[in-house]
């Protein structure tokens, strides 16, 4: 969580997608996860995002990283890759 760039998600090694699949970004909240939207990783397994809106920062939990059908879904699939917890 950054004051001046709202949420940003780093991480190394991520695995190659399969076909169809992409990485759907998730505020973690209180009621129900909420879909921040898409990921991208480099060739290299490289993924860095840097998401502009964030929900109020005082009921955020975590940001989550699952890996989805292209076009993503409503609610997380359960797979997740990453999960960080907002700090307090």
């Amino acid at each position: 969580l950054s004051m001046s760039r709202g949420v940003v998600i780093a991480a190394l090694n991520m695995p190659p997608l399969p076909p169809g699949q992409a990485y759907q970004v998730w505020f973690v909240l209180p009621d129900d996860p909420v879909s921040a939207g898409f990921a991208r990783v480099d060739e290299a397994g490289r993924l860095f995002e840097s998401l502009d809106s964030a929900p109020d920062t005082a009921q955020l939990i975590a940001v989550a990283v699952t890996m989805e059908p292209e076009g993503g879904v409503q609610v997380p699939s359960g797979n997740v890759l990453l999960l960080g917890r907002a700090a307090r």
